[in-house]
């Protein structure tokens, strides 16, 4: 049965009415459906000389009765096909780069899909452009800057560009700006923005998001006029920062995901009623983590980036999903990642970041310098490691998503473990490369990530947490392995005995605010440090911190380092001790963007350079068991702009 428009069901459905009142049964539409298709092959049972059945109704009616239940069937079939079965959008597409420098950063479309903002990223600095795509010619719209872009998109009427730029160099708290697409000064419309606005459909308001201010793990959801007047406060949540929404065509949700919370949200989409200021659960993609979105334009489905096990969820794809079924289809599936997602107006041009990350492994002596020797054959295979840790003197352990390798420093490798059922996120080494933690999700039907312990070549693998819980550590020859867990509201330092046992929290006598990194412990194993973030009482302006606390009185007042604004906090590695344990040594970005270690004494003395690179971003590092060699792991992200234009109808 093919679909039928809603005018042609209203028409059968009058004539079926017409004529069963007249005694006639003809059922004729303009465009023949296959409920008229039955009723014409059934249409021989009637006719105009029939007698009443004995004891029944007459003939006539009889037919035209099931023939008016056959039609009426066929058209709710139709109508609840046509509503909950809209073909998928992207069946078939064709993929256009649009730049090629492998420097662009962010892209959004215009409604009318001729425009793309652009930001690009080069020397360390990053500036935003406007691109006409049928000229094909560009034009600046803000200067290089020191600091980076975050989110952009267009006014729901094309007329004006909205983009979201760090205050300050660190990236840790963002302005909404608003500027005419023909020209004029970018103006200031909110300050301490943690999520890109949304607009209703009728461009009348915005609804965006500020989070940690005033109220530590708190987010608020706002709404104002689009030029960031009349401001009233929402809806106030608790867990992550929702880190996309998009309101949906006929003005009543908003539909977002929440980023960097625990496992319980990472692969959930929300549903905010506009109307009543509650949210709902939407759909729950088990498997996934989402994280951007948008609706089609014709609201019968979303588009949303996602990252799976088969990445180690780090490598984002793009996937669809019917509403409000929630039928899943993937639209790419390949090696690249893509980051950022903008729809035109006419649902059949989408424009997203497409990225490959290469990097290197560096050995350098251990008090640092500035070149290395790049250890050999591991440029593929870093695309998808997701944590390095030294096993031995002359080894490396790599954690891929579904295994763990041993790599010698001449490129022999071989497998220590293997996880068919769940991902591997990190790990850690302790007992002197005897003991391997690691943080597994998914292994004995656990959705949640655990910390598990093995030995080095693999066996005996035990299950030490219940939580949600990651990036585990621990010193060398220590007892305790420290943590993180998440939770809905916060996110948590912790601690269990390497044999297992009952975990304990350390104590939240540090500044407030999200912790994403693991928790290092000194060699002399007296001391761990990890970092944090706060938001300014006063500015709302984050600020980093270093926490360091004595492990042996934890409820001793801690040091804590107010780190200068050029820190870099990494994905899984945080601060980390010098070998001496009087020192704390962490990444810093220079002013083009290049990424070095910086040695801070804990005394107070003036911090230096252990590196003096001049490219390249800083993602790891780690001194080995006999303090002889220094590891950096080193790359940069090749990233330009895709168009995926829908051929399929």
């Amino acid at each position: 049965m093919r679909y039928q428009s809603a005018a042609e069901m209203r028409a059968d459905l009058k004539r079926l009415k017409r004529d069963t009142s007249s005694g006639r049964v003809s059922v004729v539409s303009g465009s023949q459906s296959g409920a008229s298709a039955a009723a014409d092959s059934l249409s021989g049972l009637a006719t105009p000389q029939a007698t009443p059945a004995k004891g029944g109704l007459p003939k006539t009616l009889l037919a035209s009765a099931i023939l008016g239940i056959l039609v009426i069937l066929a058209s709710v079939f139709g109508l609840r096909s046509f509503l909950h079965s809209a073909p998928r959008p992207f069946q078939q597409f064709s993929i256009n780069q649009t730049t090629n420098t492998g420097k662009a950063a962010l892209s959004a479309i215009s409604p009318d899909g001729k425009f793309l903002l652009i930001t690009m990223r080069e020397n360390g600095l990053e500036s935003l452009w406007l691109r006409n795509l049928p000229t094909g010619s560009n034009t600046q719209v803000v200067a290089p800057s020191p600091n980076p872009f975050v989110s952009l998109s267009f006014s729901p009427d094309g007329n004006y560009l909205y983009f979201r730029q760090a205050g300050d160099k660190t990236g840790l708290y963002h302005v909404l700006y608003r500027a005419p697409v023909l020209g004029g000064t970018p103006k200031v419309l909110v300050k301490d923005v943690d999520a890109h606005p949304v607009f209703s459909p009728d461009g009348q308001r915005m609804i965006y998001i500020r989070c940690n201010s005033p109220e530590p793990n708190k987010c608020r959801w706002l709404s104002a006029n689009v030029d960031g007047g009349d401001e009233k406060t929402l809806l106030i949540r608790g867990g992550g920062i929702p880190s996309w929404s998009s309101w949906s065509p006929d003005g009543k949700y908003i539909a977002f995901s929440v980023g960097y919370t625990a496992e319980s949200e990472r692969n959930r989409i929300y549903l905010f009623d506009v109307s009543s200021n509650r949210e709902s659960l939407l759909f729950t993609l088990p498997e996934r983590h989402i994280s951007e979105l948008s609706w089609t334009t014709d609201g019968r489905g979303i588009l949303f980036r996602y990252a799976d096990r088969s990445s180690n969820f780090v490598r984002g794809q793009i996937g669809h999903l019917s509403y409000p079924d929630g039928k899943f289809q993937p639209l790419t599936n390949d090696t690249n990642d893509y980051e950022g997602l903008s729809l035109s107006n006419d649902g059949r041009t989408l424009t997203t970041i497409q990225s490959q990350f290469e990097s290197q492994l560096d050995l350098l002596p251990p008090t640092g310098g500035d070149k290395g020797d790049v250890l050999p054959g591991l440029a593929k295979l870093l695309r998808d490691v997701r944590d390095v840790q030294w096993l031995s003197n002359s080894e490396i352990l790599l954690v891929l998503p579904d295994k763990l390798l041993r790599n010698t420093l001449d490129a022999k490798q071989s497998e220590l473990f293997v996880e068919p059922s769940g991902s591997i996120f990190s790990a850690g080494v302790c007992e002197r490369g005897n003991v391997i933690v690691a943080a597994i999700r998914g292994r004995e039907g656990q959705a949640a990530e655990h910390i598990w312990r093995m030995d080095a070549d693999g066996s005996n693998l035990k299950r030490l947490t219940n939580g949600d819980d990651l990036a585990p550590a621990c010193s060398s020859n220590g007892k305790w392995i420290y943590y993180l867990t998440a939770g809905p509201d916060k996110n948590r330092r912790m601690r269990i005995p390497l044999e297992g046992g009952n975990p304990e929290a350390l104590p939240e006598n540090g500044p407030p605010g999200p912790v994403f990194s693991t928790t290092d412990i000194s060699r002399d194993e007296n001391l761990v440090a990890y970092p944090g973030i706060s938001p300014d009482s006063a500015t709302g302006a984050y600020k980093n911190y270093i926490v360091v606390l004595k492990v042996n009185s934890l409820e001793a007042p801690p040091l804590v380092i107010n780190t200068d604004p050029r820190i870099v906090f990494l994905n899984t590695r945080g601060p980390r001790f010098s070998l001496d344990s009087q020192a704390v040594v962490y990444a810093i970005r220079g002013e083009k963007s290049e990424e070095n270690l910086w040695l801070q004494p804990l005394d107070g003395k003036p911090g230096h350079l252990l590196t003096h690179f001049t490219s390249e971003h800083i993602y790891g590092f780690d001194w080995s068991p006999d303090g002889k060699k220094l590891l950096v792991g080193r790359g940069h992200i090749e990233s330009d702009v895709i168009l995926l234009r829908d051929t399929s109808k």
